[in-house]
């Protein structure tokens, strides 16, 4: 599919370098904006949480934000409830590796690695990127992943106003997504307003503008992290990483999960597929990541798939009265030379 757009994007040559449409796209009711250019294409909701949905890369035709929400499974029952019956573990090749007496062939439980049960995690969100969470104060990234009781706003999956900027005829457009919630501070509800602004050009970049206002009577103080969910297809191909500009010799693996403190940019390495995002912040944040996996049945038993890397860019607030804050991110990709291994 991204392909033949590509293809029809090529051969028409009358179409603006970046093309705009606002579009119910996937038939829920509610509408989407699709942007792209020759290079990327984008969808973005501003019903669900203001997010991006989709984020393809025309020249190797990949969609980076393939990703699998976690989701509970009726099959999932039998591991979670397994309790102290006794399970067997079967290595791929060489059989049991481990058995002990069963009580009952009822009891039998099947895995291919032992602690499966911890990876029963379900999300109450669609993972898409551009996600706005409002964390509780002392919030980590274990718990992050973990516990939806860290969420202190009312932003995630939530509604936002939006309006483009788009000239005719221009190659610059800009989509404006404002929300007005409410943030938990010291046990009350306190309004904040969070207005972003996503800048799309002609090239393989676009870039945000975050504005936190504060317009209620009292100080509020959160803990703002916006999320980014890709798909990078495995976790332990060592030629897909992580790497900090700073620390060019240590290679994050993507089955490992984190967080690095002070970072003004990040990079997210596939060159097994022959491309790199890069994140640049105009102000420190303290970088979240780890892998999401899900659990899943076959004929020898439960096992553990990968389904794509979040990473979450944290900062601190505490905004008085009608006091603002901001933040600024821009994204680039980078189409790599595959033999060199580097963007």
């Amino acid at each position: 599919m991204i392909d033949a757009e590509t293809i029809l994007y090529e051969s028409s040559p009358e179409m603006p370098e970046v093309r705009v449409n606002v579009t119910d796209f996937d038939r829920d009711g509610h509408d989407e904006v699709l942007i792209g250019n020759r290079w990327l294409s984008t969808c973005f909701s501003p019903w669900s949480g203001g997010s991006l949905v989709e984020l393809d890369l025309r020249p190797l035709a990949y969609n980076l934000t393939n990703t699998l929400t976690r989701r509970e499974e009726a099959y999932h029952r039998p591991l979670r409830e397994a309790g102290d019956n006794v399970i067997v573990y079967q290595a791929e090749e060489d059989g049991v590796e481990d058995e002990t007496e069963i009580r009952s062939i009822h009891d039998l439980v099947m895995v291919k690695e032992k602690g499966l049960e911890n990876y029963l995690i379900y999300d109450y969100y669609q993972r898409h990127c551009f996600l706005d969470h409002f964390l509780a104060p002392g919030t980590g990234v274990e718990e992050f992943l973990r516990d939806p009781g860290v969420e202190v706003g009312d932003f995630i999956g939530a509604p936002y106003d939006f309006h483009l900027d788009h000239p005719a005829g221009g190659d610059r457009v800009s989509l404006v997504m404002t929300r007005m919630g409410r943030v938990t501070s010291w046990g009350r509800d306190k309004p904040v307003q969070l207005t972003k602004e996503l800048i799309f050009e002609s090239g393989l970049s676009l870039s945000a503008g975050y504005r936190f206002k504060n317009p209620g009577p009292e100080g509020v103080s959160f803990w703002y992290g916006v999320e980014f969910n890709l798909g990078l297809l495995s976790d332990v191909d060592p030629d897909r990483y992580l790497l900090l500009p700073e620390n060019p010799e240590e290679r994050i693996p993507l089955d490992e999960t984190g967080e690095r403190s002070d970072v003004n940019r990040i990079n997210v390495v596939n060159a097994s597929d022959g491309f790199a995002l890069s994140f640049v912040f105009d102000r420190p944040v303290t970088a979240w990541f780890g892998p999401i996996y899900t659990v899943s049945q076959s004929e020898s038993g439960f096992e553990k798939n990968y389904q794509g890397t979040m990473l979450t860019f944290v900062i601190k607030e505490a905004l008085e009265k009608n006091e603002e804050a901001r933040l600024g991110i821009s994204l680039t990709l980078t189409v790599m030379d595959k033999n060199r291994g580097r963007p």
